[in-house]
């Protein structure tokens, strides 16, 4: 996903939920990746951030920022814990 241009929290609810949700092809890790992270308003990194807490077992999630000051501190703590 592009931060700058998917980065509400209807898109949390949507497509991310839906990709989190739907069983791997291969039965393996899952990987999220999402560009410009820093761009996502708040109420959609905290939707995130439940996401994240709640499927670490399969799914992995690759957040790339250019404003990190920006992104909410739970889940800079998820990411490098």
């Amino acid at each position: 996903l592009n931060g700058s241009e998917e980065n509400s929290i209807e898109i949390v609810r949507s497509k991310i939920m839906d990709f989190v949700e739907r069983r791997s092809l291969f039965d393996g890790i899952k990987i999220l990746r999402i560009e410009e992270f820093s761009n996502f308003s708040m109420p959609a990194q905290c939707a995130l951030k439940e996401i994240m807490e709640s499927n670490l077992r399969n799914v992995r999630f690759i957040l790339t920022a250019n404003d990190p000051h920006k992104i909410n501190d739970a889940i800079l703590f998820i990411c490098f814990d």
